[in-house]
């Protein structure tokens, strides 16, 4: 791979503000650049008030490289990513620093190509344990395992240890069952990944050339079926030969529904009736009738689909079809047949399972009252692993279900587990549910943390994955860099160390990784409030201010994290993710000069735009800040649709329901994370115990 495809896949994301990495820059220099050029031709050209900014507890500790040695690692760095892998390797003994020297051989070893051996990069896989990209270095073991000193006993144990992770690990799994005549286990491992793995040709090839009398004709019919549920037509084709006559003639018609090729009728016509009602064969019906715009054919034939009789990926696939389906028959109103697909989902783990599980018990209890089928569905998902966002959402609505069938105490108890995750939309009301028996509940507060000392700080800053993120991002490589504060999230136990990596990322105004950093911990019941949940200074709202300064900062930590370079695939930009048309006519209306550049360059400028327009939108849904959100996020045409879908939330409709009700999945997401941040920054404004208060927020306005 050359040096620009090289830079390209390993620092994708990153920038070089310093030209040749010669003129080093230091940590404080950078940040007051990067705050110079922000405020240059916006702000401060427009008279508008200073730019707001995160406020990190105190400066955090410089941890640089001398100058010599700084260009020595710039130089190897850039060398890295032109995988110009000799000179890396003569920049190591020529540095003093330790983390340095750490940082060149984390390269070395997370590039398939740099040449190391499996003993080599068995020891970076110990070495860099709490660093990014191990997985790259496992996979490139795994690939050079074969050709190590060890044992095939010893194979066998460090593959199976985390892995097989890739085709070639699994190649030699099974070699090495082989050479310890282990042949039950060999066929086991290959039959498996034939059945199981998309492989490389290569991989394929070799696996067909060395076990090849191993497989059966079932075995490259389930390797079709996996290809094809993978959307690989091309290398399902080449198997079509090793197919029984009937499996053929059903793959043949399934292709020629993928690929909309002429005759399909006669292909289908072809199949034999044992193949009928093949998963693979029906989804592919259903969707070849939904490109056609046969809604009820659609819908017929995935009702005929058994999700159970399909592989994993398959039963995936299937449930993002009728997951489309069942949103459109809400719209219906057709209950019976929404529940129908969401009951019979076939997944057992992962984000598809909960919410197949959530939709089934959802309609189950609010659309058919039905609350002791509702219990068994929020009951098996509530058993299941999940974030704190889907641990809530389930224990709430297992309440809910149990409310319904008058179980007051079994329904308190839901409603206590749900309220563990204070700082989730579900969490959130099922404390209000709480509140008269436990008034403490329903209040958000944070326990104050305490200054870091200068010590601990010095011990923080000195870590080595910490001190090669900073080496990187003084290099100008903030892709890199983010990734490994992204990484370091993931290590820390206290709110205090959070907090210093929140302080570290927003040195360089990298403000998503800050944030991240605080939404880690809080994910696994660490909060550090400055972190997570970081308080800006903002401008005053050119429009009304219908929308509260804590709504505000709700909606643009949903928005972008609070990151002012944040740019969109849809083009939004900036600290609220402002369209530039939108913009546009927002500064015609306040009176402002409009730059599309300033979007991302001043964060004023983007809040104060931001903030008229979503003052306008308060405004223009009467009060609603669940219909402002809404529209903020898809539109407000299409919030308007909503109400005459299903209902009103601010006459009657329950809207709790009528979020959930919401087609877009990203929607119902960002509405529900903008109203459960509200909750919180009203405590983080006002610096004292606040009353959640989300339900009265859920009804606010009028028709």
């Amino acid at each position: 791979m050359g040096g620009e495809a090289a830079c390209s896949r390993r620092h994708a994301r990153d920038n070089h503000p310093v030209e040749g990495f010669g003129k080093h820059m230091s940590r404080l220099a950078y940040l007051l650049t990067a705050v110079s050029l922000a405020a240059i031709g916006s702000g401060s050209a427009l008279g508008l008030p200073s730019a707001p900014s995160l406020k990190p507890r105190e400066s955090v500790q410089a941890t640089s490289l001398p100058r010599t040695d700084f260009e020595i690692l710039a130089r190897a760095l850039t060398a890295a990513e032109e995988e110009r892998w000799q000179d890396v390797r003569a920049a190591i003994p020529r540095l003093s620093d330790p983390a340095a020297k750490l940082l060149l051989r984390w390269e070395i070893a997370t590039d398939g190509d740099s040449g190391l051996g499996f003993s080599e990069l068995q020891e970076a896989l110990e070495t860099f344990s709490d660093w990014p990209d191990r997985i790259r270095i496992s996979e490139a073991a795994e690939i050079r395992i074969s050709r190590s000193t060890l044992t095939a006993a010893e194979r066998v144990t460090w593959l199976l240890a985390k892995g097989p992770q890739t085709g070639d690990g699994v190649l030699a799994l099974a070699d090495a069952y082989e050479s310890l005549g282990r042949r039950e286990e060999m066929e086991r491992v290959v039959r498996a990944a034939w059945r199981g793995r998309p492989l490389s040709n290569d991989q394929a090839e070799t696996l067909q050339s060395r076990y090849g009398a191993l497989l059966t004709k079932e075995d490259y019919a389930a390797r079709v079926d996996m290809l094809l549920w993978r959307s690989s037509i091309k290398a399902a084709q080449a198997f079509l030969p090793d197919l029984s006559p009937g499996a053929r003639r059903a793959a043949e018609a399934r292709i020629g529904l993928m690929t909309n090729k002429k005759g399909v009728d006669s292909l289908l016509e072809a199949v034999p009736e044992e193949y009928a009602s093949d998963p693979g064969l029906l989804t592919e019906q259903a969707r070849w009738n939904e490109r056609r715009g046969r809604s009820a054919e659609e819908q017929k034939l995935l009702l005929r689909v058994r999700a159970t009789d399909a592989p994993v990926v398959g039963r995936e696939a299937i449930w993002k079809e009728r997951h489309t389906v069942i949103r459109r028959l809400l719209r219906e109103r057709d209950y019976a047949t929404a529940y129908s697909l969401a009951r019979d989902h076939g997944l057992d783990q992962g984000e598809g399972f909960r919410d197949a599980e959530w939709l089934a018990g959802w309609l189950a209890l609010s659309r058919r009252s039905e609350p002791t089928q509702a219990e068994a569905h929020f009951r098996r998902l509530a058993s299941s692993p999940g974030t704190p966002i889907s641990t809530a959402r389930a224990h709430y609505w297992l309440g809910e279900a149990l409310t319904a069938q008058d179980r007051r105490d079994d329904a308190d108890a839901a409603y206590r587990e749900a309220a563990k995750y204070p700082f989730t939309f579900y969490g959130q009301l099922a404390a209000e549910r709480l509140a008269q028996k436990q008034p403490d509940v329903r209040l958000i507060s944070f326990a104050p943390i305490p200054s870091p000392t200068a010590e601990q700080r010095a011990s923080f800053a000195m870590r080595p994955a910490v001190r090669a993120a900073v080496f990187l991002a003084d290099s100008g490589r903030l892709g890199t860099f983010e990734r490994f504060v992204n990484q370091l999230d993931d290590t820390l136990a206290s709110p205090l160390e959070h907090q210093m990596l929140f302080d570290l990322a927003q040195s360089y105004l990298e403000t998503r990784a800050a944030v991240r950093s605080g939404k880690a911990g809080l994910a696994r019941g660490i909060v550090a409030p400055d972190a997570v949940f970081p308080v800006l200074d903002l401008p005053k709202s050119p429009r009304t201010g219908s929308a509260e300064p804590a709504l505000v900062l709700a909606l643009s930590r949903q928005e972008s994290e609070f990151n002012p370079r944040a740019v969109s695939s849809a083009d939004a930009r900036g600290m609220m993710q402002m369209i530039p048309r939108y913009a546009e006519a927002e500064a015609r209306l306040v009176g402002l000069p409009f730059r599309k550049s300033w979007l991302t360059d001043d964060p004023t400028y983007n809040f104060r735009l931001g903030r008229g327009f979503l003052d306008d939108l308060v405004d223009d849904f009467n009060g609603s800040y669940v219909l402002a959100a809404a529209a903020y996020n898809a539109g407000p045409s299409r919030a308007k649709q909503w109400i005459a879908d299903f209902g009103d939330p601010r006459a009657g409709a329950d809207p709790v329901e009528w979020i959930e009700s919401i087609p877009f999945s990203e929607t119902r997401n960002y509405v529900q994370r903008v109203m459960e941040n509200l909750q919180v920054y009203r405590h983080r404004l006002s610096g004292e115990p606040t009353a959640i208060r989300l339900s009265d927020d859920l009804r606010r306005g009028r028709p």
